[in-house]
């Protein structure tokens, strides 16, 4: 069940379930010096990269090798080539290239060593084969809390799929579905049950605003006791200082999440999931107050398309791609975006007129940090990676085949990392440094 961000959780609850007890005004976050913000945006299932980002020609149909859309290579000599498929998607991706493509870098030919959805996964968030290794956006957010720890949440993560590792507490899981409005709000969390012989069809109980502001007294009281009594130093304090940090941490999330939303009754049984539109506007607002540093999304579409490939690659490029037009529209100059698939779909169609899994892909940054306006890293005419020197991203027989590690290493100094602080997290990896602004 889709629904808009407008009717998506309860707009007069608080995070946690608690009531807001009102925030005189949001402390937004200390920019941590050189490190950019990051909007990483997944595309689950495997995109067919034929369909926009790494362009074939298609006299190469007649070879029978490869299946590729009616369509043309746009820009074919130029510094970013890509494909524009007949239709409205086609226009949509134009125009988004048209408009934004100083700002992007395109990477093909990345090598997933896998294609089972989550071998390749991992691999493609965290940079290696295991799933207890923090994603980049997670390594991202961490380094940004090292440097400032006035983040309440420093990686947001609002779709399905993120590696926290050992950052896990520096993560907060907002979840796909109906978790949002359980943790929003006491209706959802305590839904009404009306029976023939037990009426408990009475709404769940809520303080007045008078009485929210006695509670937070309270509560205020009780710490400064404690305080008073044992905490004047060590552990004690510690914890002590936790606590009432968190309640302000409480109050700047509902005051961030709150205006995106109104309230709205729902099935619980059937679940909630949110547009990437929608998404793109919480991770906004998430990142714009100080709230996050970095955000995960989701597409919520279905790429996965061993059946009518065209169908559901067509529509789901153009969907992605007019959503990415008002993304970065939006964002500052100091955000990273970085939007992946973990697979691709193989060089030819299937008997069912879809396509199967495919280990070579490619993915699209955008923003901060990139050296945009071209792409990088190659495919032959069967989708096959090509070897590269990673300093140019230029074909080199010399080079690496491009995999996912050397990739993530990439992103990680886009984002501001330096090369010994990208070493502590993937040691011994070769740097993709070929996308990276200098």
């Amino acid at each position: 069940m889709k629904i808009s961000r407008r009717h998506f959780m309860a707009g007069t609850t608080a995070f946690a379930g608690g009531t807001m007890l009102g925030l005189p005004g949001l402390v937004r976050a200390q920019a941590p010096v050189g490190l950019k913000k990051v909007i990483l945006i997944f595309a689950a299932g495997g995109w067919d990269v034929t369909y926009a980002l790494d362009p074939k020609d298609r006299s190469l149909v007649d070879t029978n090798l490869i299946s590729i859309p009616e369509g043309q290579v746009v820009n074919a000599d130029g510094p970013l080539p890509f494909y524009a498929v007949n239709g409205p998607t086609g226009q949509a991706v134009r125009t988004f290239f048209q408009r934004h493509g100083e700002k992007c870098a395109v990477v093909r030919g990345v090598t997933v060593r896998s294609v089972a959805h989550s071998g390749c996964s991992k691999r493609f968030f965290t940079g290696t084969a295991s799933e207890s290794s923090p994603d980049f956006a997670a390594i991202i957010g961490a380094e940004a809390a090292k440097m400032d720890d006035s983040l309440p949440v420093p990686y947001m993560v609002l779709g399905n799929k993120a590696y926290s590792g050992e950052y896990a507490s520096s993560t907060g899981r907002l979840g796909p579905t109906s978790q949002m409005l359980r943790l929003l709000g006491q209706e959802y969390a305590y839904p009404l049950v009306t029976d023939s012989l037990v009426n408990l069809a009475a709404p769940y109980p809520r303080p007045t605003e008078a009485n929210a502001v006695r509670i937070k007294g309270w509560l205020q009281a009780r710490a400064a006791r404690f305080r008073a009594a044992r905490g004047g130093a060590g552990v004690n304090a510690q914890r002590l200082d936790d606590y009432t940090q968190s309640m302000a941490y409480r109050e700047q999330i509902g005051a961030t999440l709150r205006p995106q939303f109104e309230p709205e009754r729902v099935d619980m049984g059937e679940g909630l999931s949110v547009e990437l539109g929608d998404q793109m506007s919480l991770a906004n607002a998430v990142l714009s107050t100080g709230l996050s540093w970095c955000v995960t999304l989701d597409t919520n579409l279905s790429w996965d398309s061993h059946q009518n490939n065209h169908t559901a690659q067509n529509q789901n490029f153009g969907e992605l791609f007019t959503t990415l037009n008002n993304l970065v529209d939006t964002i500052d100059d100091q955000t990273l975006v970085a939007v992946i698939s973990e697979m691709s779909r193989t060089p030819k169609a299937n008997a069912d007129d879809g396509k199967d899994h495919w280990p070579v892909t490619s993915c699209l940054l955008i923003g901060a940090g990139v050296k945009g306006g071209q792409a990088y890293g190659a495919t032959d005419d069967t989708l096959i990676g090509l070897p590269v020197d990673l300093d140019t991203g230029r074909r080199s027989e010399m080079g690496y085949g491009v995999e996912t590690d050397s990739l993530v290493a990439g992103i990680l100094k886009c984002a501001g990392l330096s090369d010994t602080q990208v070493g502590e997290h993937l040691p011994g990896v070769p740097i993709y440094n070929a996308f990276v602004q200098s």
